[in-house]
């Protein structure tokens, strides 16, 4: 299910909705910091979409059960929760109920596990991949997805624990393997 959302949300319209400059992101670390090109995006077609949401069960969307859709208030969040909200509809005929909430609202509503999907950010506070790699980490109090892989969490740890820089970007290259293509945790 997971895997025919990501694919149904065109990332590369996204800066297009928000009119802001933005450009796509292409994995999980920005540019400027080691190892932000992996190439470790999801990739495929609509009709992928489509077959992995029949393959779960809900052809054409039929049966679904409409997701809550959480954005945080910004500038730009009536456009995103917008487009978003079309794009499943269209595209594998999920609807959504959505809402954009204040921060204090948006938070109350991750830790009590009120969004099946939400809009996220982060900032790390230092140049370096742990500080994105570390979010999804089990256990993390910034891990709102509730998502756990023990594979995963071994690859951050390798990364976190090797003073070898090239050692380090392979294992943070399967972390986001994980996170962005096998489990499409996040898009």
């Amino acid at each position: 299910i997971r895997r025919a959302l990501g694919l149904a949300i065109d990332r590369e319209a996204i800066p297009a909705a928000l009119q802001g400059g933005q450009l796509a992101a292409r994995g999980w670390i920005p540019p400027g910091i080691d190892g932000y090109d992996s190439g470790a995006q999801l990739t495929g077609t609509l009709y992928d979409a489509r077959g992995a949401l029949s393959r779960a069960g809900y052809t054409e969307g039929q049966g679904f059960p409409k997701l809550k859709l959480w954005v945080e208030k910004f500038d730009g969040a009536e456009a995103l929760k917008d487009f978003i909200v079309k794009a499943l509809r269209e595209k594998l005929g999920i609807e959504l109920d959505a809402h954009i909430g204040s921060p204090a609202e948006y938070q109350r509503t991750l830790k009590d596990g009120g969004a099946s999907l939400f809009v996220g950010h982060w900032g790390a506070d230092f140049p370096d991949p742990a500080g994105f790699f570390d979010v999804f980490v089990s256990g993390s109090g910034t891990n709102s997805t509730g998502w756990t892989n023990k594979n995963y969490d071994q690859s951050a740890e390798a990364a976190r624990a090797t003073p070898d820089a090239k050692a380090r970007i392979v294992a943070y290259r399967e972390a986001e393997r994980l996170l962005l293509q096998s489990d499409v945790v996040i898009l």
